[in-house]
């Protein structure tokens, strides 16, 4: 019988994943176009589903850049009546779980695509 892998698993697999595979986010940290990020991701093999949201890891200047599209309005069964901070949470507690500590978090509301965008930097250590 195969293990089920938790997602502390995945999202260890994927970083490590992001830290050999050499594909770089380029643009400001600060200003972010999701789509274009999220776009280069799929191509790159860097975007997975988690949580119910789409995530891609990708490397930035000795960091790995980590970010969840949580749809504000959840379509994963037995999440709908559960308000977006609370799936946003759920992923901040897995994050910690998984990672102990990070460098950077932000939250951002994109309205038009009815999405916040969880943003994540974690350095590699030396």
């Amino acid at each position: 019988m195969k293990k089920q892998r938790t997602m502390k698993d995945i999202l260890t697999e994927k970083f490590e994943e992001a830290c050999k595979s050499g594909v770089q986010f380029e643009g400001d940290i600060q200003n972010i176009d999701f789509f274009k990020t999220f776009s280069k991701a799929e191509l790159k093999k860097q975007m997975f589903k988690s949580l119910g949201c789409n995530v891609c890891m990708l490397s930035h200047n000795g960091s790995v850049l980590i970010i969840f599209a949580i749809p504000i309005r959840s379509a994963v069964e037995g999440d709908e009546n559960r308000h977006v901070s609370e799936r946003m949470m759920d992923i901040v507690k897995t994050i910690e779980d998984c990672f102990v500590t990070v460098d950077s978090m932000t939250a951002q509301e994109v309205k038009e695509d009815k999405i916040i965008y969880l943003t994540i930097l974690k350095k590699l250590e030396v």
